[in-house]
């Protein structure tokens, strides 16, 4: 921190030659050194790059002059100060001056003569006003840029100017800047960009394929579990819908409960479990209802196997995100013109209508699928007795092999048309550091229009099927690593620090 105040104070004096920083901290000479570096140091690290210096160690025995001065106290006394006015003209000229590629480049241009190797500078530079330009092909000129003035050129045209893109902070510079490779410095520099890479979200074709989920066909294999709501609290205190769907024939179960607690969902799921068996397979988000103690014991107990989603991915429990949409249009039409707190009372006749509608997904109705006939809906019950119409019973086997077939061809279509429009999701490796989209945050009464996009940095601790990452995270004043899992379109690289190439 002292080299980085140093530097700050003496600014002006320091900017465009090249120094020394001697110092009898050992630390400070390997930090800069590492590969990876915490963001504290990180924005040092970045600030100090203005600068075109070499850092000396010196054992502390060496450096007793200097701890002289820190600890002796300055006499107060009025002092005469001799200024130097420095313009910005002036450190123009002088930065070029210091570079000695460029020097060398005006030396040439001076001297006026031209031959097989030097007349090439001849066309692609000039001097004017005691400063080296570089002819452009639409007849402009650029200023040449020294190699220790690129951060701050970069600082000007891009943190300055509000943070535009690569492209755009390119644009500007290209405008009256020049300098070699000045297309790779430019993206290493964004890149390394701490405020961009928090604050921006990049506008991109999304990314990750879709990876459907293979359905066993047997009822009640795999189902599928969420939470709905809050709603405003009926007569019976309820405030939440627990909605429970059968991966392959689509039959729902739906009900009413009063917060999330986990001991509501245990309640219906040992009910489901006695009527239908126990399930092999549960899928489900991440809410505290899932992931609590209780609810781990409850499907070790039963051997169940538990598949939780990745945070803020709604397309993993597509089953149930699809259900629940159509189930909340059907709870506004029905409990429409009622008193507000009754909704709950319709619950079951939605229920009874979404597993008796035909759903595309099967090609017949979850009702069909799972019982083998075609029941009466109690809506349509008195018209359809008093035509006496007989129930129709379903060959149950060739039923379920025929909806296999229907759920794997809608599965390959959903498929091709979601990967036209997405693209391959990067590949991450163990050890990866990364930053995690923030997809929520506690209410804060504020605007989140302005404040950080991303949150991190993140390290990859395991590889995950299907474009999933489990991730550790590394800030500052964590007492443990908080691990969790995260979908590859939710998640982009650390910055890449620059190296010494200026």
């Amino acid at each position: 921190m002292a080299v980085v105040f140093a530097l700050r104070h003496f600014r002006t004096y320091l900017l465009g030659i090249q120094f020394t920083v001697v110092t009898d901290c050992n630390a400070l000479r390997t930090t800069f050194t590492k590969k990876d570096l915490i963001p504290r140091v990180g924005r040092w690290w970045l600030e100090v790059q203005d600068f075109h210096f070499s850092i000396e160690y010196r054992p502390g025995s060496r450096m007793a002059h200097v701890d002289s001065l820190s600890r002796n106290p300055v006499n107060l006394f009025e002092a005469e100060l001799n200024t130097i006015d420095l313009t910005e003209a002036d450190w123009v000229v002088a930065a070029q001056l210091e570079d000695e590629q460029l020097q060398r480049i005006r030396t040439i241009l001076e001297a006026g003569t031209r031959t097989r190797e030097t007349k090439q500078y001849f066309v692609e530079y000039e001097i004017r006003a005691n400063k080296l330009f570089r002819k452009l092909e639409d007849g402009k000129t650029a200023w040449v840029v020294p190699r220790a003035a690129r951060m701050q050129i970069c600082r000007l045209c891009h943190d300055d100017a509000g943070h535009p893109g690569t492209e755009n902070t390119l644009k500007r510079i290209n405008t009256n800047y020049w300098f070699a490779g000045a297309r790779r410095f430019v993206t290493k520099y964004v890149r390394a960009c701490l405020h961009c890479a928090y604050y921006k979200k990049t506008d991109l074709v999304r990314q990750g394929k879709l990876h459907p989920i293979p359905k066993t066909p047997v009822p009640f294999h795999t189902i599928h579990i969420d939470h709905v709501g809050p709603f405003v609290t009926s007569s019976k205190k309820n405030k939440y819908l627990f909605v429970l769907v059968d991966a392959f024939t689509k039959f729902c179960i739906i009900e009413p409960v009063r917060n999330l607690s986990t001991k509501h969902v245990l309640k219906i799921m040992l009910n489901v479990m006695y009527l239908f068996g126990a399930p092999t397979r549960i899928i489900s988000d991440r809410g505290t209802s899932f992931t609590s103690s209780a609810f781990k014991r409850f499907i070790e107990t039963y051997g169940i196997k538990h598949i939780l989603n990745a945070v803020a991915s709604p397309r993993s429990n597509g089953q149930c995100e699809r259900y629940n949409k159509t189930l909340l249009a059907a709870l506004a039409t029905t409990a429409a013109g009622k008193e507000p707190d009754t909704w709950d009372k319709a619950v079951k006749q939605i229920q009874s209508s979404l597993n008796t509608t035909h759903n595309k997904g099967i090609n017949t109705t979850p009702t069909e699928a799972l019982l083998g006939y075609k029941p009466k809906s109690v809506a349509e019950a008195w018209l359809l007795n008093a035509l006496k119409v007989e129930v129709d019973r379903l060959d149950i086997p060739t039923l379920r092999s025929t909806i296999s077939a229907h759920i794997s061809e809608d599965q390959r279509q959903q498929k091709e048309r979601y990967d036209r429009k997405v693209r391959d999701a990067p590949v991450y490796q163990v050890g990866d550091l990364v930053m995690v989209l923030i997809t929520s945050e506690p209410p804060t009464g504020s605007s989140r229009k302005l404040l950080p996009k991303f949150k991190g940095p993140f390290r990859v601790s395991t590889v995950l099927l299907n474009d999933r990452y489990e991730v550790e995270d590394l800030r500052d004043g964590r007492t443990r690593q908080h691990k969790t899992v995260v979908a590859a379109d939710h998640i982009k690289r650390w910055i890449t620090i620059q190296d010494d190439e200026r």
